[in-house]
């Protein structure tokens, strides 16, 4: 067996390594990369084959699936100056700097995407889910993007469209979902819960305030959230920084809107008026 390596460097060797020769989940991930992964794990390091290797160890945690690019080259300022000389041209901005070339735009913050598959096993409401990942671990899903009309939330009324939209979640999520009391409305699980690719988005935090994971769910007939936005019983929700998929769920709830779905007639376009439907 192989000394343990510092974090975030391959051991020497890369005769079939193991987990524990790995201090950290991130030093793992960067090898596991390295070595063709996550199509290629000839150390099986990734034993479920979700593209995450070695997730029993502890953090720091890299669940990206390429590995990080190159750092750039040193600046080279031959004729001393001031100016690095394998630099381009300073872009045509207002200078801010010393040397006549602006500041660069700060980057929008950029998180390690987690991506896996897993099946659905209840729905809390029109935005949130719970599913299994393998055999035991459960995660609550709030997905990115969207929100619905409120249900559950306590001091909040039931509000228009919350019981449809919850509806319409149900149906996305099982094979034969129930309609217990018979108004139309689905609101029990039924068959089978679906199987589905849960996907973090790098722009946007991981976990909310309420412990959630925050990610996009896609099954087989498409987005989940994107789904919703076109039944019209969902509205674009933008939280801090603007998420990937954006364009797209606008698109999705233009049409929507325009059509005249969902919430956009039964409740003249407002999510979050008193509904007079209860469960």
């Amino acid at each position: 067996m192989l000394a343990t390596t510092s974090a975030g460097a391959a051991p020497a060797s890369a005769a079939d390594l193991d987990c524990s020769d790995f201090s950290t989940q991130a030093a793992a991930q960067s090898y596991f990369l390295s070595r063709g992964g996550p199509s290629s794990d000839p150390d099986r390091l990734d034993g479920d084959g979700d593209g995450i290797a070695c997730e029993s160890n502890g953090c720091p945690c890299n669940y990206s699936s390429t590995p990080s690019p190159p750092a750039p080259a040193p600046p080279v300022d031959a004729d001393s100056d001031g100016v690095p000389d394998n630099v381009d041209a300073c872009p045509a901005q207002p200078a801010s700097t010393s040397d006549g070339c602006p500041l660069p735009p700060a980057p929008p913050t950029r998180r390690a995407v987690t991506s896996f598959y897993a099946v659905v096993t209840a729905v809390v409401d029109g935005d949130t889910i719970r599913v299994r990942r393998g055999y035991s671990r459960t995660y609550t899903v709030r997905l990115i993007g969207i929100d619905t009309p409120e249900t559950k939330r306590p001091g909040t009324p039931v509000e228009c469209g919350g019981q449809e939209a919850t509806s319409s979640m149900f149906r996305l999520g099982f094979t034969r979902p129930r309609d217990s009391n018979r108004d139309g409305l689905y609101d029990g699980k039924g068959g089978k819960g679906r199987r589905v690719k849960v996907t973090t988005d790098p722009t946007q935090d991981r976990r909310d305030q309420y412990g959630r994971l925050l990610a996009y769910v896609k099954g087989a007939q498409g987005s989940f959230a994107g789904k919703q936005l076109r039944a019209g019983w969902a509205a674009v929700y933008v939280f801090g920084d603007p998420f990937e998929q954006l364009a797209a769920f606008q698109a999705a709830q233009g049409s929507a809107r325009g059509a005249g779905r969902g919430a956009w007639a039964e409740c003249a376009g407002d999510f979050h008026k008193p509904g007079d439907r209860l469960k």
